[in-house]
């Protein structure tokens, strides 16, 4: 499928799921051993216009694979418009489909009274990695509604005020899916944590002292706690909308959250 061209040329995207990786890693005796990384790995090395392009090629690339059949006749399906949608080989069907963005709320919430933030981690993060809380947007559900419903799901924290902050596509999403990560700031009305362990491992509130020299870890590119027993909090790295949502409340005095966006709500 076609991404896109730029001053160097047109890029594409191959699906060699089904092929030995080995067949496609070469020796190049100028630029050395050309080898298959998962995007997530690249993150933290490529730039925004690389990532955005590794991303659109991985997220797509997926949906085709997921999608091999029609949800409306069963008929097969093919790539059709250079791998942007996919159309029903039935004649009588005709049916057309385009890839998915699937929507995700993300909230840096903040106990202004303390001068603390609300973080959480999953299992599968590394030692002591926290960050701000997220999830999907339901049917028929706003945007802002989404973040209180997420924050009281996973923490039981009610939250007040809050503003848009920015947003991310996140190529890496559940199922290899391409997510649209829209960030909020909001204000705590409740301090009392109730973690929903389906959801997390664990969740609390920590102090600006605690966050500032998380990410100084983050900017001066040392390693995180390598050990369980660390007690050392490690945040997202500049990659991730996570990171900038708390960097902008380090950016802030002991008051109230101030975004970027110009929505209160």
């Amino acid at each position: 499928m076609a991404l896109g061209a730029s001053a160097s040329g047109w890029a594409f995207a191959v699906d060699v799921s089904n092929r030995s990786r080995h067949e496609f890693e070469v020796k190049n005796e100028v630029e050395g051993t050309v080898r298959f990384e998962p995007v997530r790995a690249l993150l933290a090395t490529l730039n925004q216009r690389d990532i955005a392009m590794a991303g659109l090629g991985a997220s797509t690339l997926a949906w085709h694979r997921q999608h091999q059949f029609c949800g409306l006749c069963g008929s097969r399906m093919v790539a059709v418009e250079a791998g942007g949608r996919r159309a029903c080989t039935s004649e009588t069907c005709r049916n057309r489909a385009y890839p998915r963005v699937d929507p995700v709320v993300i909230a840096l919430v903040q106990d202004p009274v303390r001068d603390k933030i609300l973080l959480g981690r999953q299992s599968v993060y590394r030692p002591m990695m926290y960050s701000c809380l997220a999830g999907y947007v339901g049917p028929c559900e706003s945007l802002e509604e989404a973040v209180r419903r997420e924050v009281k799901e996973e923490s039981g924290i009610d939250v007040g005020e809050m503003s848009y902050h920015s947003s991310q596509p996140w190529p890496i999403g559940r199922g290899a899916s391409c997510q649209m990560m829209v960030g909020f700031t909001a204000t705590a009305t409740s301090t009392e944590i109730h973690i929903d362990t389906n959801e997390l491992e664990d969740c609390r509130w920590f102090s600006r002292a605690e966050v500032a020299e998380a990410e100084e870890l983050v900017v001066a590119r040392r390693p995180g706690p390598s050990e369980e027993s660390s007690k050392t909090l490690s945040i997202p790295g500049p990659y991730a909308i996570a990171h900038h949502l708390i960097k902008n409340w380090l950016s802030t005095t002991k008051a109230p959250l101030q975004a970027s966006g110009r929505n209160k709500l």
